[in-house]
C-alpha cells in the first residue's frame, strides 16, 4: 500500500513540476503572480517583472497598442513589428521587444 501511495505520489509530482516548467518558462512563478495581482488591483498597464533581463506584464487587450503608447511616452519610436519582435528607435539606439502571450489573458514583453 506504501509503496503504491508513493508511486502515485511521485507521478503528481512529476506531471506538476513539468507543467509548472513549461507555463513560466524562465520566468519566477512569484513575480509574474505579483504582476497580475497588481494588474487587476491598480491603474497600471504594465508592471515590470524583471530587470535582467527588463520584463513587463500587461492584459491582453490592445497590449500592441499600449506596448507603442509606453514607448512613446519615453521617447522611443516604434519602426515595425515582425513576428513577436517589436521593432524601436531613439536617435541612434535602437531596441527590440518580443512579447510572448502568458495564457489568453496576459501578454509578456521582453526588452533585448
Amino acid at each position: 500500500m506504501k509503496k503504491k501511495f508513493l508511486i502515485i505520489l511521485l507521478f503528481i509530482s512529476i506531471v506538476f513540476i513539468s507543467t509548472m516548467t513549461l507555463i513560466f518558462r524562465d520566468r519566477n512563478p512569484i513575480l509574474v503572480i505579483k504582476g497580475i495581482i497588481e494588474l487587476n488591483t491598480g491603474n497600471e498597464e504594465f508592471v515590470k517583472l524583471s530587470e535582467n533581463p527588463i520584463q513587463y506584464i500587461c492584459k491582453v487587450e490592445k497590449g500592441e497598442e499600449k506596448l507603442i503608447n509606453f514607448m512613446k511616452n519615453g521617447g522611443w519610436k516604434f519602426i515595425e513589428q515582425n513576428g513577436s519582435g517589436y521593432f524601436f528607435k531613439k536617435k541612434d539606439k535602437r531596441i527590440i521587444i518580443k512579447s510572448s502571450n502568458f495564457t489568453k489573458r496576459y501578454l509578456i514583453w521582453k526588452i533585448e
